[in-house]
């Protein structure tokens, strides 16, 4: 175990860029993001960055451009401009929880309430497009490396596939995975074959 590292309190996820550069830790207690230099030895944190209340699940695109953060006790997204720090905060429903952003067409997917709320990072600045209706409440997401597939883990035990080749994106059939209690989160495998909840 190396010498841990201090950000604010009540750490409670963490995003690394894509290409292994800053760390994003989010603090729960103190609503902000600390990012942390990896190319120092040790890695340094950097100055915090003021998120809205609660900040929760944490996602980079995969340019590194922007980390998104869903702000649990504020139903709202925090969008960090990486190179400027800046952030921008969209109003995205009830309990925003998981967030997870498609490699291939740039937007952010937010599990909250009964919905996965879908955000354009391409534009400027960035919006919230019509919530997709999941009938159950999603807690975790995850993308396909290809960015063809997303998949929900939903409170009451199941997993739904959402196809994100249509506009919308369509829900399919939802997959029971048995008795345990709200899964949390979830994953996918490298190859895109198998996911892990």
């Amino acid at each position: 175990v190396g010498t841990p590292i201090k950000v604010g309190s009540g750490p409670a996820a963490i995003a690394i860029t894509p290409n292994g550069d800053i760390a994003y830790v989010t603090n729960f207690n103190s609503n902000t993001v600390t990012p942390i230099n990896l190319k120092t030895s040790p890695p340094t944190p950097e100055r915090p960055i003021p998120v809205g209340p609660g900040p929760w699940s944490i996602a980079a695109s995969p340019d590194g451009k922007y980390v998104c953060v869903s702000n649990s006790e504020s139903d709202t997204v925090s969008i960090i401009a990486a190179g400027r720090r800046s952030v921008t905060t969209l109003s995205v429903g009830a309990r925003p929880q998981a967030i997870a952003i498609n490699p291939n067409a740039y937007t952010a997917y937010v599990a909250n309430g009964t919905n996965i709320t879908p955000i354009n990072l391409r534009a400027q600045p960035a919006r919230v497009e019509a919530p997709i209706a999941m009938g159950v409440e999603p807690v975790g997401i995850a993308i396909t490396p290809d960015g063809v597939t997303a998949y929900s883990a939903n409170s009451n035990n199941t997993v739904t596939p959402l196809d994100l080749t249509t506009t919308p994106p369509t829900p399919g059939a939802a997959v029971a995975i048995g008795t345990i209690s709200q899964p949390d989160g979830i994953a996918i495998s490298t190859d895109g074959s198998t996911a892990y909840t």
